[in-house]
């Protein structure tokens, strides 16, 4: 069976990711000819912008202030929901174990958006900025699985 595009490009800028992880600067140079051109009609694909914007979350992991605006503003500039995949992704990343509510709110904005594809990925990054917190969020997700009819995202 053939590999989806969306996992075959977030998985090529993982792996850039890991050659650049913490190397703010580089990282951020090296994925600027991939991510989203405000007012250009982006880069290209949609799945390599979506795919950068996920790297730039791994490549940033533990430094989220630095690229937290720009990826908010990624996920909101966009209605493609490949394109929001990645930054949903990459800024639940970034925030990982931070317990950054902010961020958690966010994301579960998207959640809401009742899209299956993003909200499915929405659920997951909302879960990594909380991880080892014992937060009450966990229980107000497991709320809204209960609620809505889309399957991806009650998993």
């Amino acid at each position: 069976m053939p590999e989806p595009p969306l996992l075959r490009s977030l998985g090529k800028f993982a792996g850039l990711e890991v050659i650049h992880m913490s190397h703010l600067q580089l990282g951020r140079s090296l994925m600027t000819p991939y991510l989203p051109q405000s007012g250009a009609g982006g880069s290209g694909s949609p799945y390599s912008e979506g795919g950068a914007l996920y790297a730039l979350g791994l490549i940033h992991a533990n430094h989220v202030e630095v690229i937290k605006q720009f990826v908010r503003d990624s996920i909101w500039s966009t209605n493609v929901e490949v394109i929001q995949h990645g930054p949903c992704l990459g800024l639940g990343l970034a925030a990982l174990g931070t317990a950054d509510e902010n961020i958690v709110e966010d994301i579960k904005n998207v959640l809401y958006t009742d899209s299956a594809v993003v909200g499915e990925v929405a659920g997951i990054a909302m879960g990594l900025p909380m991880v080892g917190t014992a937060s009450d969020k966990a229980s107000e997700m497991i709320a809204y699985a209960h609620e809505t009819q889309l399957k991806k995202i009650i998993r």
